[in-house]
């Protein structure tokens, strides 16, 4: 994809029906503290979850991504152990059990169609979801691993430096 906004990037497909398509960017930390973004949930001050830029659309909201915590009738199932949605009280319960949580702003987002027409162009590489990779903190090679994981001749990108001036 040549939009910088999804160059390199891994999306995670949360939803997808006759409404459209709806994913998360799993690769791209933000340097702000959640607490910035929930002043109001206390019990997220100082906490260690992380938060990421979840993609160009409504970059206004908060997203979440919760682990086997999840309740069935707030949240829709993605993964086996990753679910999308819920609100603060399910934020606040995982939170306190010490469960999986990754907040985001913005998402993702393709009208009806439109996914279908960018995957015919081949301009995405589709890899099977994996749970592991959407808990981890390794972010800087995420997309490369995937790469080497889809076409192990491939593998060289994982050994990218982060600055190629001291290769």
């Amino acid at each position: 994809m040549v939009d910088p906004n999804f160059d390199g990037t891994v999306v995670l497909i949360c939803t997808h029906d006759a409404e459209g398509t709806v994913g998360l960017t799993l690769n791209r930390p933000l340097d702000v503290p959640v607490e910035q973004i929930l002043p109001d949930a206390a019990f997220v001050h100082d906490a260690e979850v992380p938060l990421l830029w979840g993609g160009p659309v409504g970059q206004d909201c908060l997203h979440v991504l919760s682990g086997p915590d999840g309740d069935a009738d707030t949240v829709l199932p993605v993964l086996p152990g990753v679910h999308f949605g819920g609100g603060m009280e399910l934020v606040r319960r995982i939170f306190q059990k010490q469960g999986q949580l990754r907040f985001f702003l913005g998402y993702s987002g393709w009208a009806p169609g439109q996914l279908q027409e960018e995957l015919d162009a081949e301009a995405w590489y589709v890899v099977p979801g994996d749970a592991e990779e959407v808990w981890t903190t390794d972010w800087r090679l995420m997309w490369e691993r995937l790469m080497a994981k889809k076409n192990p001749s491939w593998n060289w990108m994982r050994e990218i430096p982060e600055n190629p001036d001291v290769n």
